[in-house]
């Protein structure tokens, strides 16, 4: 491996690693260590923006879920993390946005790692994949049926039915222990 070849894909996977090692260390630099295990409640982690997008452009599709009362864009400004006044907004705005089409690009929405200081709100949670779902099954219907194992913090199916996605046969129930995952 020789990084100084001219090489197309050797450079895009240089640079896009370079854009990730700068994303960890502003965000830790912020305090969220993005492998943490514990997850916030009321922050979300954002990924796969256009480079070309501004914190206010964050700000403005996310409020449309509720009050953002902060945005940290990665230099980069491909990934941000996105924090919200109350839980149940986070919530509203992961299963609102999660693999919406942004400017061309599907949004990768999950939650973010609970921010240092805030370790009285920290939270453990365990998501699990779904899959041979019929196609009329409904988040409702995903969280009746798993509410017996545990306390379910969200359902999500990729996309949005309001964005042109539908039920496509799998998707995401997250609990809020890993054990009841």
């Amino acid at each position: 491996f020789d990084p100084t070849r001219s090489d197309a894909a050797v450079a895009s996977t240089l640079a896009e690693s370079a854009a990730q090692n700068e994303a960890r260390t502003y965000f830790a630099q912020k305090g969220y260590a993005l492998d943490a295990a514990t997850r916030s409640r009321t922050a979300l982690l954002v990924k796969n923006l256009p480079a070309s997008t501004s914190v206010q452009d964050v700000r403005t599709l996310f409020a449309q879920s509720g009050v953002v009362t902060d945005v940290l864009l990665a230099p980069s400004h491909t990934s941000a993390i996105v924090e919200f006044e109350q839980p149940t907004e986070a919530r509203t705005a992961l299963k609102k946005l999660a693999y919406r089409a942004f400017d061309g690009t599907p949004l990768y929405v999950g939650w973010a790692p609970a921010r240092n200081e805030d370790s009285d709100d920290e939270v453990q949670t365990g998501t699990i994949f779904v899959k041979s779902l019929s196609f009329a099954t409904s988040t409702q219907d995903l969280e009746r049926h798993f509410a017996s194992a545990g306390k379910v913090r969200s359902v999500v199916f990729p996309g949005s039915a309001d964005e042109g996605f539908a039920n496509r046969g799998f998707g995401f129930v997250e609990f809020s222990s890993a054990t009841d995952a």
